[in-house]
């Protein structure tokens, strides 16, 4: 069974897990966190449950992982361990009774980084078919060698990780690999918590809808309606936003057009040093990391933060925020979910990781922030959630 706890950033629902663990020492739990600062606390909080923090001492961190679970230990880890949990990792937890408790949602599929070349060269040499659903991967040849050329491919598609995706849906002109998680993992535990806001428009939401995996959203436990929304001061002034106007404009591109960047860049500065007033080390900055080196600026340029982090405080003490970018989800991803009759709700998606980098600010403290969003999509959709907050 998966329970969803949903609720907005800074509710406690990291908390009510933490007192839900200390009252039931009797369980066995895997906590996975979207960083490494999180598994500290996590580990501090529970002294009674005496988490194990996987590491890679005498091999891999995935081996000592499934050491742990042998011994039947609590375990604390990353978002980056679950995602390489293998058949051998899943067959340990059957039966264990082993209780998931994931912080955050995980992105459960994304498109796998393999050169065009490089999937003709599989199915050329035989390597590789496809089964009957048109999408499967199978592995045809003996197994590779180790740290040969495509022995990460042979072992994903072995673990049932890998499948094929004709991303053009046309004359094979472009196909994609697409890495998702298996069904298995998720069912391998006896429960299965997620901690997470506004999870209809997460990926995690639609990959359980793909795979038929049941879940229960649960906006009743906590309050998911927190209103916070008055803490959060938009720059509306049309001289610094008519630098993105169009709805697709700042999108992934935008590392195309430096001297775009550099209007922005200014527009930041102007924001943070003039209409706020405030110094560096009270600024939070993001924008697609390949546009960074042409967007930063004297006065802001330390206090970059990627676009996606998350589960972090260590930015609690900022007030003075510029979201430089409009964020779509990964056309492959969007289209390979449609395509198998999932829906997606890409601007539920798109505020939501928009909402989880402002949540790294002093509005964790219940501290008004400002910040500046040049795109008009993206300040539509905060605005709109503003008000309703």
């Amino acid at each position: 069974m998966v329970n969803v706890l949903d609720a907005v950033m800074g509710s406690g629902k990291t908390t009510h897990v933490i007192n839900l663990m200390n009252s039931n020492p009797q369980n066995k739990y895997i906590y996975v966190t979207p960083n490494l600062e999180e598994c500290t606390r996590i580990d501090e909080a529970c002294p009674l449950l005496k988490f194990q923090h996987p590491s890679n001492d005498k091999g891999t961190k995935l081996k000592d992982l499934q050491r742990l679970v042998e011994l039947e230990q609590n375990i604390v880890s990353t978002h980056a361990m679950l995602i390489n949990f293998t058949a051998e990792t899943i067959g340990l937890l059957q039966n264990r009774n082993y209780h998931l408790i994931l912080d955050e949602a995980i992105e459960a599929c994304a498109e796998y980084p393999i050169k065009a070349t490089d999937i003709k060269m599989l199915f050329d040499s035989n390597s590789v078919t496809i089964a009957e659903d048109g999408m499967t991967l199978v592995w045809q040849k003996e197994r590779p060698e180790y740290q040969s050329k495509f022995y990460q491919e042979y072992k994903l598609i072995e673990n049932g990780n890998l499948v094929l995706f004709d991303f053009n849906g046309s004359n094979n002109e472009k196909k994609v690999f697409i890495w998702e998680m298996t069904k298995e993992l998720f069912e391998s535990f006896s429960t299965v918590t997620i901690l997470t806001y506004q999870f209809e428009g997460s990926f995690l939401r639609s990959y359980f809808d793909l795979k038929g995996i049941d879940y229960y959203i649960d906006t009743k436990t906590l309050n998911r309606g927190l209103k916070i929304g008055h803490l959060i001061n938009v720059y509306e002034g049309d001289d610094l936003n008519a630098v993105g106007t169009h709805r697709m404009g700042l999108a992934s591109k935008l590392s195309r057009d430096p001297l775009k960047c550099k209007e922005i860049s200014n527009n930041i500065y102007n924001y943070v040093r003039n209409k706020i007033g405030v110094p560096a080390h009270e600024v939070l900055w993001t924008t697609f990391k390949d546009a960074k080196k042409y967007m930063k600026g004297k006065g802001f340029a330390k206090g970059y933060v990627v676009h996606n982090q998350k589960a972090t405080n260590k930015y609690a003490s900022r007030t003075t925020l510029a979201y430089a970018l409009n964020l779509f989800m990964p056309v492959p991803i969007k289209r390979y979910l449609e395509t198998r009759g999932v829906d997606v709700n890409e601007d539920m998606w798109s505020l939501n990781e928009m909402l989880q980098w402002i949540f790294r600010s002093c509005i964790r403290n219940n501290q008004p922030v400002h910040i500046y969003v040049p795109s008009y999509r993206m300040r539509g959709l905060l605005t709109q959630w503003i008000k309703e907050h």
